[in-house]
């Protein structure tokens, strides 16, 4: 409800946005998902040609989760151009190092967080693996940052993978798993990808695959289970696809741009409404109107001890 809040306030202020993008970080299932070859690795783009909320559902009786799928599909105008993307990248690469590479150069003190990081491997553990963080304390070290996960692993549960021929980041279109939860266990991760046919998770965008915001969600992978180390490339990598791709994009008309507007964004609006109905409606009870007629009465009475000075004592 707060993503769809933010949305519709967005929408008022701007009025003329007919492109909705969400842009971020991810965690990446390399190897899983829908297409059991994914070669996933971090700074890796994922741009979602379906979004599911894969925590959204109902308890049976029998005590077992059903999960009623939230789907969040990007309207076709975007498709139309992600498509074409796509395809002009089968006969020249993607411009995203081009693009990251002259930002840095424009802003040179970018370059020290969102450049390719150097002297951190790109390590993928067996699903199975049990990291067994301990901080410092003793205790487990819940941290969200958790930057350096992986210091204390050994190298036995390893993943040997093909080396690359090139250290730029790989686009992938494919589904994105989105839900409340953050996911730091590996063979979970591989459980619901392979559920869902996804190979990446996210928390952002459930909020607004639920209130039905049309929009395309792209995602930087910075994690294959939550590690903080490649977040900030994950996302300059995410920002330089959809620079590339608006880049892409030939504007249209005005009028023609109303009309797309008017049919993109009205369904929106119109479930919000709904939404608020809903919650309205959840706040009924029997003796509303009475407690509303009590109420007036009682009013001009409530604090008034505050303007009187209370006598003194004899």
């Amino acid at each position: 409800m707060l993503a769809a809040a933010a949305a519709s306030n967005m929408l008022r202020s701007f009025p003329n946005i007919h492109i909705g993008l969400m842009v971020g970080i991810g965690g990446g299932v390399p190897g899983s998902g829908g297409n059991r070859g994914a070669d996933i690795r971090l700074g890796d783009v994922i741009v979602g040609e379906l979004v599911l909320q894969y925590d959204l559902g109902k308890t049976g009786h029998d005590g077992r989760f059903e999960r009623t799928h939230g789907f969040g599909q990007p309207p076709d105008d975007i498709l139309t151009a992600v498509k074409k993307l796509c395809a002009n990248h089968e006969l020249t690469p993607s411009r995203i190092p081009e693009i990251l590479s002259d930002m840095m150069e424009r802003h040179p003190s970018m370059k020290d967080c969102y450049a390719r990081p150097v002297s951190v491997a790109d390590h993928l553990f067996d699903a199975a693996y049990d990291h067994g963080k301990v901080g410092s304390s003793g205790t487990d070290d819940d941290d969200d940052d958790d930057d350096d996960a992986c210091g204390c692993c050994g190298s036995s549960g390893l993943v040997d993978r093909p080396t690359r021929s090139t250290d730029h980041p790989m686009i992938h279109y494919e589904r994105i798993a989105s839900g409340n939860q953050v996911i730091k266990h590996g063979a979970t991760r591989d459980r619901l990808a392979g559920e869902l046919g996804a190979i990446c998770f996210d928390m952002e965008a459930a909020g607004l695959v639920d209130a039905s915001f049309p929009c395309l969600v792209i995602r930087g992978i910075s994690d294959y289970a939550k590690n903080g180390l490649w977040q900030e490339y994950a996302a300059g990598t995410a920002a330089s696809y959809v620079k590339e791709l608006l880049l892409s994009i030939v504007p249209a008309d005005q009028a023609c741009d109303s009309r797309r507007r008017e049919k993109i964004w009205r369904p929106f609006f119109e479930h919000l409404r709904q939404m608020m109905l809903r919650f309205l409606q959840d706040l009924f009870f029997d003796e509303i109107k009475e407690r509303r007629g009590r109420i007036p009465a009682a009013f001009h009475r409530t604090f008034e001890w505050i303007y009187h000075t209370p006598a003194e004592p004899d």
